[in-house]
């Protein structure tokens, strides 16, 4: 009966990031995510994506804050990239918030074209 769940810390071992996108198929009730990582950069992608291809994934609303967004800066794979192919594997997603300071006008332009 979850409708908002939220996340933080270094939760996202290989163990629970298998039980998490289950999450997103049975919880048809889930309707908005917070995340606040720390640690797992593409685990945390993987996920994500894994759980929003689901037809019966309902999240509406998905909130990356703090950490994460910082940590995503810096990784090899670019922050737009990550962040628009969650978008376009969303069939639910209507609001994203994207909570740090790690805009060039190269990421939001992936972002727009999604």
């Amino acid at each position: 009966n979850v409708e908002k769940l939220g996340l933080g810390g270094m939760f996202l071992t290989e163990f629970f990031s298998s039980h998490l996108s289950d999450v997103f198929r049975k919880c048809q009730r889930l309707k908005e995510l917070e995340l606040f990582p720390i640690n797992n950069i593409d685990t945390v992608v993987e996920v994500l994506c894994k759980g929003l291809k689901y037809s019966d994934c309902k999240l509406e609303v998905l909130w990356i804050n703090g950490e994460y967004l910082k940590i995503l800066c810096g990784h090899s794979l670019s922050f737009g990239r990550q962040i628009a192919r969650i978008v376009k594997i969303s069939q639910n997603l209507q609001k994203l918030y994207l909570l740090g300071n790690c805009f060039s006008d190269y990421e939001t332009k992936l972002l727009c074209e999604e």
